[in-house]
């Protein structure tokens, strides 16, 4: 099982975790670790690599971080821009969302096929990002007034939007298919 140590807050003041850690699930102890770039949060798998989403700091951009999940080490790794937070496959590309759109990405080396790939057009700030792998459509939640409604945006692999958005709550923060 792999954790991700996005970091903490001390005396109010936030402090960037940079450990991606390694954790036995019989024992709960921690077996291995990585250090990556400032806060690693989100994490996907595409052909037997891990890769993870490091949202950065002021003084440290965002990067894409590829992980070979047997050896715990890092591989390759991308910078990015933007407020970034979440990442998903369709098991072919990465996409990785920023508060302004979706980012397309390959691997083997990493590198940006398209970004943005999907801009946001209207709202405030996406907020949660998932990739259909049987149809390839990239499903986000884009946050729409200060008080965090949100609605259910649907793109097609090509990056056009299918329909009309959805109402999806307050502040929809995950995404799964059934």
């Amino acid at each position: 099982v792999f954790v991700s140590d996005y970091g903490t807050y001390v005396a109010n003041q936030f402090v960037p975790g940079r450990y991606l850690k390694a954790i036995n699930p019989v024992t709960l102890q921690v077996t291995d670790s990585v250090s990556l770039g400032a806060s690693p949060g989100s994490m996907t798998i595409l052909n037997g690599k891990l890769f993870v989403v490091c949202s950065g700091t002021q003084t440290s951009p965002p990067r894409l971080y590829q992980v070979d999940p047997v050896a715990v080490r890092a591989e390759d790794s991308l910078q990015l821009s933007g407020s970034v937070s979440d990442i998903a496959t369709d098991g072919r590309s990465l996409f990785v969302l920023a508060a302004a759109g979706v980012g397309k990405f390959a691997m083997q080396p990493l590198r940006t096929i398209r970004n943005p790939f999907i801009s946001r057009t209207g709202g405030l700030y996406y907020y949660a990002l998932a990739a259909d792998g049987s149809t390839g459509d990239i499903y986000v939640t884009n946050v729409v007034s200060a008080g965090g409604s949100g609605r259910l945006e649907i793109y097609s692999s090509f990056g056009l939007i299918k329909r009309s958005a959805a109402a999806a709550g307050i502040f929809p923060g995950a995404i799964a298919f059934k």
